[in-house]
Parts: C-alpha cells; sequence; structure tokens
C-alpha cells in the first residue's frame, strides 16, 4: 500500500509540475500575443488565429491535467482512508487475539490446577 501512496503522490507531483509547465506556456503566448497586439506592426489574421488555437489547446491540457490531478488527490484520499480502516482492523484483530490467548492460558493453568 504505501508503494501506492509512494506512486500517487509522485505522480501528484509530475502533473502539479506538468500544470506548472503549461501555466508558464500559456503565460509566456498572451503576454507574447499582448505584446504584438500593442505594437505597431498588425498581426496577421492566420498568425492571430494560430496564436488562439494554441492558447485554446494550452486550456484544454491545462484542464485536463487538472482533472488528472483532482482524479489522483481522491485515489490518495481513498488509499489514505482504506489505509486507516486496515490499520483499525488489524488492531481489533490483534486485540481480540490476545484476548483469547489469554483466556486460553487461563483455562490451561485451572486445568493443570485441576489436575494436581
Amino acid at each position: 500500500m504505501r508503494k501506492l501512496i509512494d506512486q500517487l503522490g509522485k505522480m501528484e507531483q509530475e502533473t502539479s509540475t506538468r500544470l506548472r509547465q503549461v501555466q508558464a506556456k500559456n503565460d509566456a503566448l498572451e503576454s507574447e500575443l499582448n505584446t504584438c497586439r500593442n505594437s505597431s506592426v498588425t498581426l496577421d489574421s492566420d498568425m492571430e488565429k494560430e496564436r488562439k488555437d494554441e492558447l485554446g489547446r494550452l486550456d484544454a491540457e491545462k484542464s485536463h491535467i487538472k482533472q488528472q490531478l483532482e482524479a489522483a488527490e481522491e485515489r490518495l484520499r481513498k488509499l489514505e482512508s482504506d489505509k486507516s480502516v486496515a490499520m483499525k482492523t488489524k488492531k481489533e484483530l490483534r486485540e481480540r487475539l490476545e484476548s483469547k490467548v489469554a483466556e486460553l492460558q487461563k483455562n490451561l493453568e485451572e486445568s493443570r490446577a485441576g489436575n494436581d
């Protein structure tokens, strides 16, 4: 289970890194687009369309990465919950086993005392 949690943590970190990279690229493209718009040079309509398409693609990619991150976080929460339940169950089973062992030891001692 620890391996799965580590893998999810790594996946979440990679997804976060990728999301930051996409956001940085998106910001750079938006800045470049704004610079071009504000300059005296007129943008060719095909070039502007290409930039808008790229921004749209980056926004879609950003959205997809966010969904992946949210899904990974949800899986991590589920694994943590499952781990908590497993730990509680383990504790309860150990306590019952210890109680049963104590009871058997008591019965054994009483049996030995009765045979004396």
